[in-house]
């Protein structure tokens, strides 16, 4: 993971070519956290949709389990 990110678990919800699509939740803790001013996850609802360009993705499937780092 990249230094100075906040990471947040996920689940793929699609995958096409080099971008996997992960449905991220916010947590309780999101409320709290020092980052909360730069993170747009669950300013508007509890759930965010975030893309992930990776020439990887065809190693991901529909509703595995994924750790995400934002910066």
């Amino acid at each position: 993971m990249a230094t100075n990110s906040v990471t947040h678990l996920g689940t793929v919800i699609n995958v096409f070519r080099d971008t996997v699509t992960v449905a991220v939740e916010s947590s309780e803790a999101c409320g709290s956290c020092a980052s909360r001013s730069a993170c747009s996850l669950g300013r508007e609802t509890n759930t965010r949709n975030i893309l992930v360009t990776t020439p990887q993705a065809a190693s991901y499937t529909v509703g595995e389990r994924v750790r995400v780092a934002t910066r």
